[in-house]
């Protein structure tokens, strides 16, 4: 005779305290996703929902911290297009470091530009409606391309260090 099934036993409710709040908002912050965040914090998505629908405060805090995480995220993506992340490392026999291979995001760095160069972006008419794309490649990009293959690698070094002072100057 086949054994009964188990029953899972369904965890007692979770009061939606200041602390299960707080717990939340910071874990949404750094993660920047609601289950996750609400799972982190001892709740079921639907708690938060309702939570948000009741609360104006509260859903203010709940999209500040997803615009801390998005924050985040763009200074992310900054840092692996102009800094780049750090691939290989060298060390000598005396355990020196002597040489750093990194690589660059050219797919982030071009969307940095698209964003921040309205030349970039492309506007046209499709079927009655306006439509906003990002583009690559525009002629003042193609010369620009064609400059920097004549750079050496101390030159390309030397922009990515001008477009990582202009980044600064541009959140500073």
């Amino acid at each position: 005779m086949a054994e009964p099934k188990k029953r899972r036993r369904l965890k007692a409710p979770v009061a939606f305290t200041a602390e299960v709040k707080e717990s939340f908002l910071e874990s949404l912050a750094e993660q920047g996703i609601v289950r996750t965040a609400a799972a982190t914090a001892g709740v079921v998505e639907e708690t938060i929902r309702r939570h948000q629908n009741e609360d104006p405060e509260f859903k203010a805090a709940v999209e500040a911290a997803k615009a801390e995480y998005l924050r985040g995220l763009r200074t992310e993506a900054r840092r692996r297009a102009v800094e780049g992340t750090v691939t290989e490392e060298h060390f000598d026999a005396e355990g020196n470091l002597v040489r750093v291979k990194r690589s660059y995001s050219d797919s982030l760095l071009a969307k940095l530009l698209v964003r921040h160069d309205p030349d970039m972006v492309e506007r046209r008419e499709v079927k009655g409606e306006l439509k906003t794309e990002s583009r690559v490649t525009t002629r003042r990009e193609v010369d620009l391309k064609g400059e920097l293959k004549k750079l050496d690698k101390t030159g390309r070094a030397a922009l990515r260090q001008v477009l990582k002072q202009l980044g600064a100057e541009e959140n500073g």
